[in-house]
């Protein structure tokens, strides 16, 4: 809503909102979410980073990203396309099956466990590599009123808000309010960045957010652990 508004109200590039939108709207609640959460509060505090993760940041990715990539981005689609679109999208339809597994109380075979966990260890220098492949820095990037409205919301407002409204649901000392703003406060993700850039939304802006913003998030994280007690 933040950056849809503010991209219509001041003409912003269709592709520079939608590339915000997705990528700084988007916590790295896992890859760095969850050492961040286990170095600073152990394994106590992974459950509430896991529900966040998997309920939140993977839910709206497989679904939503793909909704404003089809709107905002270079190829726009009708809408009747996107839910078509949606269940195409690997990390979708996985879930949609581990869900149906769980209501079913099904349990994966245990010949196929060690695949799995193969393949899951392959996901972060792949995604890294995918990254990386598109980085690259100049003066004029960093330059960018954009990189630094996105890492703005990303570190500093999201967690903000939602410290402003958790705190009143929640005991301000509480491990589950420290974990929620922490993983509200994570770098931008890096599958948001990935589907930014299959639909042409600001593949440099997305790489750069998602790049920089995990060296740049260990500062703002590092603050608002010592804010949070």
């Amino acid at each position: 809503m933040i950056f849809g508004i503010l991209g219509s109200k001041f003409n912003w590039d269709k592709n520079t909102t939608g590339c915000l939108i997705i990528v700084a709207g988007l916590a790295n609640t896992s890859f760095l979410g969850f050492p961040v959460i286990e170095g600073l509060y152990g394994k106590a505090g992974l459950p509430t980073a896991l529900l966040i993760d998997q309920g939140g940041s993977f839910l709206i990715v497989s679904s939503l990203s793909i909704l404003v990539g089809s709107i905002y981005g270079n190829h726009s689609e009708s809408l009747a396309k996107v839910p078509v679109k949606i269940l195409k999208f690997p990390p979708f339809g996985f879930l949609v099956g581990t869900l149906i597994m769980s209501i079913l109380d099904l349990k994966t075979p245990e010949i196929l466990v060690p695949i799995l966990q193969l393949i899951g260890k392959t996901m972060p220098p792949m995604a890294l590599l995918a990254i990386g492949l598109k980085f690259s820095l100049d003066r004029s990037s960093l330059a960018s009123r954009f990189f630094w409205y996105g890492l703005g919301y990303r570190l500093i407002l999201a967690p903000a808000i939602v410290w402003l409204i958790y705190r009143h649901f929640l005991l301000t000392d509480s491990l589950d309010l420290k974990v929620t703003v922490l993983e509200s406060g994570m770098a931008p993700m890096i599958t948001g960045s990935i589907v930014a850039i299959q639909f042409g939304l600001q593949p440099k802006l997305a790489t750069l957010l998602s790049g920089l913003g995990m060296p740049i998030s260990a500062i703002s994280l590092l603050v608002w652990y010592f804010l949070l007690g």
